[in-house]
């Protein structure tokens, strides 16, 4: 991969760029500024295949893999900095290194230790960006919830099922006796009570 230092610079130019071609400013009814931004220009101009030498059947190791997951985190932050909020995305992610999900699912289930453990983190990360957004009402939580579970691997918690069947055999007189030590009870202190008037 080229440089990172030198790819951020070329995100930096590319994010004035994009602002300068592609974004309007508008106003609501209120008269407070906004940022109209459609997604999709979005996500194709920023999120191409940056390493033209494994553009076909891309194999990449540890450094690489790493590499491309701090670029991608950069791009989003820069992203959400300077031009509108943006949940980060596994697709995007795999367009940009030109891997398919399959691809992506087999680094993060058969790769090794440190593979998994970047694959695991760029996962977190887009589950946590968009979260973020949603919680702050950004993006639609209902749209955010259904990201997760098909894109994100995300998997609810089951309620714990309790199930009670108690069969315990009380002796008829041990009912009796308690209820008998209820009404001594209920009648002392009714009797108690008419006293203190």
């Amino acid at each position: 991969m080229k440089d990172l230092k030198k790819v951020k610079k070329e995100i930096d130019e590319k994010i004035k760029e994009f602002n300068d071609k592609f974004v309007t400013i508008r106003y609501d009814k209120f008269g407070n500024e906004f940022k109209d931004v459609n997604p999709l220009a979005l996500k194709s101009y920023f999120f191409q295949n940056i390493e033209n030498d494994y553009s076909n059947n891309p194999i990449y190791d540890i450094q690489q893999l790493n590499d491309f997951y701090t670029l991608f985190v950069y791009i989003i932050e820069q992203i959400n900095l300077f031009i509108c909020p943006f949940g980060a995305d596994i697709k995007d992610f795999c367009k940009m290194t030109n891997l398919s999900n399959d691809e992506l699912s087999n680094y993060k289930n058969n790769g090794s230790n440190e593979i998994r453990n970047i694959i695991n983190k760029l996962y977190d990360y887009c589950r946590d960006s968009n979260l973020v957004l949603a919680q702050n009402k950004i993006y639609n939580a209902n749209v955010t919830t259904f990201k997760a579970k098909s894109e994100l691997e995300v998997k609810e918690k089951s309620e714990p099922k309790v199930n009670v069947n108690v069969q315990a055999k009380v002796p008829l007189e041990f009912i009796n006796e308690r209820l008998k030590a209820i009404r001594n009870f209920e009648v002392k202190t009714i009797e108690g009570n008419n006293e203190e008037k």
